[in-house]
């Protein structure tokens, strides 16, 4: 039976709060069972999943709230906002009149799309999820990172626009020039400059330079970055105080 549903699990861990809140290196098999898996929802593939919540109980001790989301409905930022609003209904409990009133816009329409970037898009996600040879050793390496477009399209978009809104920022510089005194200061000349340049709109709707890119091949020489501090993870708030720790788990399948 299709269902127009979220699940919503809740469980208890064995594990150690204290250590997984910790400020050093885990084990990403400790936090698999934290999350939920978004569920099937059709066999015609009519319907897509898109949120699962699981409230996981560390006895005596606290509490883990794991989301899973489908990315293409949604990007971090308006999943975090889900979550600050959901934290202050909480909080707050049936005095919801000082909630800030800031709905949000699902007009799709608002993005213009007159490359066809999502058929692009689409081609290039396939391309990128089948196995490639070995990267070659030409000593380039190459850094992801992903950028709010909501104010650098044209026109720009309310920041409360829900929908998946990121573009990927894309750098590459020789090995030799980061291992050396001024590495540092190269990488952020590097990244400065893809920031400053994708103010421009005609920039971000140019995405077919991506496809020159041969991502399965270039995979060992890839390092991306997830999530924000400008995200505001840390200010949700269920009455209880700011979380102790916010960990992005896909990451352990990713290069970030």
């Amino acid at each position: 039976m299709v269902t127009r549903s979220v699940s919503f699990i809740v469980a208890e861990s064995g594990y150690d709060f204290y250590t997984l809140v910790a400020n050093h290196v885990k084990n990403d098999n400790e936090f698999y069972s934290l999350v939920p898996e978004l569920l099937n929802m059709s066999n015609d593939n009519k319907l897509a999943p898109v949120l699962a919540l699981q409230v996981t109980l560390f006895l005596n001790n606290g509490i883990c709230i794991g989301v899973t989301y489908n990315h293409a409905v949604a990007d971090g930022g308006i999943v975090i906002q889900f979550m600050r609003s959901w934290a202050s209904v909480c909080k707050l409990q049936s005095n919801t009149d000082s909630l800030i009133k800031s709905p949000l816009c699902y007009d799709r329409t608002m993005v213009k799309d007159p490359k066809g970037i999502e058929k692009i898009f689409l081609n290039s996600s396939k391309a990128w999820g089948e196995n490639g040879e070995s990267a070659s050793e030409d000593h380039v390496k190459y850094f992801l990172f992903a950028m709010d477009c909501r104010s650098r399209l044209d026109p720009p978009l309310p920041k409360t626009y829900f929908g998946n809104c990121i573009w990927g920022g894309f750098v590459s510089a020789k090995q030799s020039d980061l291992v050396g005194l001024d590495g540092i200061a190269i990488a952020a000349e590097l990244i400065g400059a893809v920031i400053k340049k994708m103010d421009n709109a005609d920039e971000i709707m140019n995405m077919e330079k991506m496809d020159s890119y041969d991502f399965p091949t270039i995979a060992d020489h890839l390092l991306s970055v997830a999530g924000s501090p400008k995200l505001g993870a840390y200010e949700t708030d269920f009455g209880w105080g700011i979380p102790k720790k916010a960990e992005v788990v896909s990451i352990s399948a990713t290069v970030s």
